[in-house]
């Protein structure tokens, strides 16, 4: 990246608003440990974009977390702190990044394929949402993560993105 001074932290922003307590099933317990490695292991700073509803589960005490309490658009609050510099990179754990358009490099987390391996379990306004919100992104990041080796597989097959850009992570346990 021009300008990027490869001493300083890589600075990540990371869509957490598709994430709901009670309704994220085993996607939470992931996303969580996910982020919770990347805390300890790594010397990033992360700005999460999170819901009202969650914000207490997300500890910004340390300077190297920004929580940011999406009110009102979500792409537009996205796409207003890129543009002022917050973060370098979009990560989309919950496979949404919560934008329209791939303003900056995504990392985004595939959870499953299940709407093109199954069409007939999902209405057609599920497909649509998840084509647009889940498929594009996919196709678009820089660098896709899956949790196994057959939701690479899927990538591949459906949208066509390159096995070189596909990373598996495999569930992580919190450490909370």
């Amino acid at each position: 990246m021009d300008g990027f001074n490869k001493t300083d932290p890589i600075r990540v922003g990371v869509n957490l608003t598709p994430l709901v307590p009670g309704a994220s099933g085993g996607v939470m317990q992931y996303v969580t440990g996910i982020m919770d490695a990347l805390i300890r292991e790594t010397d990033l700073k992360f700005t999460y974009f999170i819901n009202g509803t969650f914000k207490h589960m997300f500890d910004d005490s340390s300077d190297r977390v920004r929580v940011v309490e999406v009110r009102g658009h979500l792409h537009k609050v996205i796409e207003s702190r890129n543009q002022h510099g917050e973060f370098d990179v979009l990560f989309a754990p919950v496979m949404s990044p919560g934008i329209r358009s791939a303003i900056c490099p995504m990392v985004v987390l595939m959870v499953d394929m299940q709407h093109r391996s199954y069409p007939e379990n999902f209405t057609r306004e599920d497909l649509h949402f998840r084509a647009l919100n889940w498929e594009w992104p996919a196709r678009t990041a820089q660098t896709l993560c899956v949790m196994s080796e057959y939701g690479a597989n899927d990538a591949s097959k459906y949208l066509g993105i390159s096995k070189e850009k596909i990373i598996v992570i495999p569930p992580i346990i919190s450490q909370d």
